[in-house]
């Protein structure tokens, strides 16, 4: 999850932008401050605002909804960057050099 300086500090709530779990709770503060759950789409589109997005995570949860099993497959799903196929377990972020 990406959070802007800003609305890390009002969603964050002092947590660890880094940690999984903070920017998850985050994410949720976020999306019930704009209307989630009666309105998710408006929820979803304040966070990220192009309605591709929307349609993309609406139908994503859809899949979700219809059959649990279907997370399994989104989790090993092979990510394109562009054209470039990235390699499984590619990191977040790139690694920190080594000092000296």
């Amino acid at each position: 999850m990406q959070f802007l300086p800003s609305t890390w500090q009002r969603y964050g709530h002092g947590g660890d932008i880094q940690a999984t779990g903070d920017a998850i709770l985050a994410a949720a503060r976020l999306l019930a401050a704009n209307g989630a759950p009666a309105d998710m789409a408006a929820a979803l589109y304040a966070y990220n605002p192009s309605r591709r997005y929307v349609r993309a995570v609406s139908a994503y949860a859809g899949q979700l909804r219809a059959n649990q099993r279907a997370f399994l497959g989104y989790y090993h799903w092979q990510v394109f960057y562009g054209d470039t196929l990235l390699p499984e377990g590619y990191p977040a972020r790139p690694a920190t050099p080594a000092p000296g």
